[in-house]
């Protein structure tokens, strides 16, 4: 049945049908819905996600075994974070005309930086890197090299930690990386998922207080198999 709207138009009495209740239903099974993946470090024997810290007070050292990394901002002593999600891991896949409302990096921070609030960047990773193995990531050979504060901008995503923040000023959860455009890219295959680096957007050069941020890597489930590495992506599944 067919309803109409009536209004009254310069004196005459106009009728206009709405949609019949059959073409409102088809329309219902048009709606595409809303879908999330999260991808997690859980278990570790999972290929959907690698991570490892580099070092340059230990820099032909791989960490990509450690249950733990860092961010750290000290002279000589720098730390970054590397950390690789497969987007193709999500099950059902996420096809490349999907529309990718919000992608979120979250990292679990078992302590931050004490009496400061420190900004750390993200940065897509441009070339493949392996976590562990006799070609596992070092400071020597991480696919940004070993210059300091390099590069000098190109993150796609940054928050503050630490205890005089406003936000992630505790262990838990830090929020801020939001990594859309990186995974939206990654999806419809408009640039290679190497995943991210992470630094301190100020990394010592000279002599300084160090900072740093200690986060669970995906070895880590030791400590709480709960707080694993994850990438939340929801999206719109377009047909």
């Amino acid at each position: 049945m067919k309803l109409r709207y009536c209004l009254l138009a310069l004196g005459a009495l106009l009728c206009i049908p709405t949609a019949s209740a059959a073409s409102l239903s088809l329309a219902a099974q048009n709606l595409t819905p809303v879908r999330t993946c999260i991808l997690s470090g859980y278990p570790t024997t999972t290929t959907n996600e690698i991570d490892a810290a580099v070092e340059q007070g230990g820099a032909g050292n791989n960490y990509g075994a450690a249950a733990t990394m860092e961010v750290q901002s000290s002279h000589n002593a720098n730390m970054r974070v590397y950390i690789e999600f497969l987007v193709s891991g999500c099950s059902p896949a996420i096809p490349a005309s999907a529309i990718v409302r919000v992608a979120t990096l979250r990292l679990w921070a078992t302590a931050v930086p004490t009496n400061n609030c420190r900004t750390e960047d993200a940065f897509p990773v441009t070339a493949s890197w392996n976590e562990t193995g006799g070609t596992g990531i070092t400071w020597n050979n991480q696919p940004f090299g070993t210059t300091l504060n390099n590069p000098a901008s190109g993150w796609t995503a940054q928050m503050q930690v630490g205890s005089t923040c406003t936000t992630n000023k505790a262990a838990g959860y830090v929020s801020g990386w939001t990594v859309t455009a990186d995974v939206a890219k990654f999806v419809a295959g408009g640039a290679a998922d190497y995943g991210w680096m992470i630094r301190d957007s100020a990394e010592l050069t000279a002599a300084g207080t160090a900072y740093h941020a200690t986060y669970e890597a995906k070895n880590g489930e030791t400590l709480n198999a709960t707080e694993d590495p994850q990438l939340v992506i929801t999206y719109v599944d377009v047909p």
